[in-house]
C-alpha cells in the first residue's frame, strides 16, 4: 500500500490523470486537484469508481483515492446539494425523479416497454409514505 504524504509532495505530473477511467470520459476531471483544493467540487469526489490506479500508479506514492474516500466520509456528514435533496422528494412523492408524461410512455411505447401508470404510482407511493 502507498504511504500517504503531505499533499505538497504532488508534483501535478498527471500520471493519475492519464491512468484515470473517469477522465477519459470527462477531461475536466482531473484526479490530483483534490489534493489542492479542500473545497472540491463536488463531482470530483462523488465521481471517483475505486478502482485504484491513481494510487497505484503515482510515482510520489501519494494516494488520491484516500484523500477522495476521505472526502465521501466528510460529506456524509453534511446535507445534500439541494439539487439532490429535489430528486429525493420527488422520489418519495411520485416513486419517479421526475413526472411520467404521455410523452414519455410514447418513448416508452416505441421502445417496446410497458407505459407507467403514474396515477396508480402516486397513489402508492402515497399510500406506502403515509401522505
Amino acid at each position: 500500500m502507498k504511504t500517504n504524504k503531505l499533499k505538497n509532495d504532488c508534483k501535478e505530473c498527471g500520471v493519475c490523470v492519464d491512468v484515470c477511467p473517469i477522465h477519459e470520459y470527462d477531461e475536466n476531471y482531473i484526479v490530483y486537484k483534490i489534493f489542492f483544493d479542500i473545497n472540491s467540487e463536488f463531482k470530483l469526489w462523488t465521481r471517483c469508481c475505486s478502482c485504484f490506479l491513481c494510487e497505484e500508479n503515482c510515482p510520489y506514492e501519494l494516494s488520491p483515492r484516500e484523500f477522495i474516500f476521505e472526502k465521501r466520509r466528510e460529506s456524509k456528514k453534511q446535507a445534500a446539494p439541494d439539487r439532490i435533496n429535489e430528486y429525493l422528494k420527488k422520489i418519495t412523492k411520485i416513486g419517479f425523479s421526475f413526472e411520467i408524461t404521455d410523452f414519455i410512455n410514447e418513448i416508452r411505447e416505441d421502445m417496446d416497454l410497458y407505459s407507467f401508470d403514474y396515477k396508480k404510482i402516486k397513489n402508492d407511493i402515497h399510500i406506502l409514505f403515509e401522505y
